[in-house]
């Protein structure tokens, strides 16, 4: 016992100069190893998805996407796919109505590859949670842009015209309608049609489920609609049939404006139209201020008479 306590000194002294040696290399070996293996990056805005039980719904929270520190070795750090980086919460079976408050852990994210998650930011994610509910909402397509001079949005058909939306009870309450993704519209003026628009979450700060979550649109153009006044149109009289008389109107001509579409209207000519008084069960031997109806082809609309009504005296021949 002696002896080993006089030699232990002795061997830790011996070659000093060579173990101070060795403890430098194994540093600076130590230094490049740690260099080499931590290199880090950070990758943003993963999507942060909270599981919860079957009929509840996250009425608001205080983040939708997280952002995720990592480390590893280089080569790690290269291969990994931001895309395939997961963020989740699982809060099923600890479900409750109100606030809650959720810290964040490099456990709760998940990402193929050997480099490590470290750090989350935000490192907390308030919810407030409600009971789910469903609702069939109307969608509109969000239209951009504007169609060349002279055409114009007759309308827009939307299939289906609504869809089911399912969130938190409270918040289904305040949704009147939906949109679709934009539709550019800019320079165009003929019908088209989308087979397959998505229609947009009603907001950033709940999770609502929409089926189906795409609909077919079709947009369609026509040209603008003109108006053409045509004058000289004589006014004729409709009488019982098998009655006898003699109808005067003053004036005996009117005039007609005209509304269609701008091409339609420069092949219109004065005799593709007409204008009549009703006179149908009047009395002979009276007078009459009558209102004048007027007619157009199809695809031309009337939309005014000016004078709006004739005089008319009515005699028995």
């Amino acid at each position: 016992m002696a002896l080993d306590r006089i030699k232990l000194p002795e061997f830790m002294v011996r070659n000093k100069g060579s173990k101070l040696v060795a403890l430098a290399l194994a540093f600076i070996t130590w230094y490049a190893i740690q260099t080499v293996i931590n290199y880090e990056t950070m990758v943003s805005d993963v999507p942060l998805k909270i599981e919860l039980d079957d009929g509840w719904a996250i009425l608001d929270r205080s983040a939708k996407t997280v952002d995720v520190i990592f480390r590893g070795s280089q080569e790690d750090i290269r291969f990994l796919n931001p895309d395939q980086v997961r963020a989740m919460v699982d809060l099923r079976g600890h479900t409750e109505e109100g606030h809650h408050v959720i810290r964040l852990r490099a456990k709760n994210v998940t990402a193929p590859g050997a480099a490590r998650p470290i750090l989350v930011r935000p490192d907390e994610v308030t919810l407030r949670l409600d009971r789910e509910s469903e609702k069939q909402v109307p969608v509109k397509a969000d239209l951009q842009g504007a169609p060349p001079e002279g055409f114009e949005v007759e309308r827009v058909v939307c299939n289906p015209a609504a869809v089911s939306l399912v969130g938190p009870r409270q918040r289904l309450d305040e949704v009147e309608t939906l949109r679709t993704a934009p539709i550019d519209i800019e320079g165009r003026s003929r019908t088209f049609k989308r087979l397959k628009i998505a229609v947009q979450p009603p907001s950033e700060t709940w999770v609502a489920r929409i089926n189906p979550e795409n609909i077919a649109v079709e947009v369609i153009m026509v040209e603008r609609a003109a108006t053409r006044e045509v004058s000289e149109i004589a006014v004729r009289a409709l009488v019982d049939s098998g009655v006898r008389a003699k109808v005067d109107v003053t004036p005996v001509r009117v005039m007609l404006i005209v509304r269609a579409r701008t091409e339609q209207l420069k092949s219109l000519q004065p005799d593709d139209l007409a204008a009549f008084v009703d006179t149908r069960g009047l009395k002979a031997g009276a007078s009459y201020e009558l209102p004048v109806r007027g007619v157009a082809p199809q695809g031309y609309t009337v939309v005014g008479v000016e004078p709006p009504s004739v005089k008319v005296v009515i005699a028995e021949l």
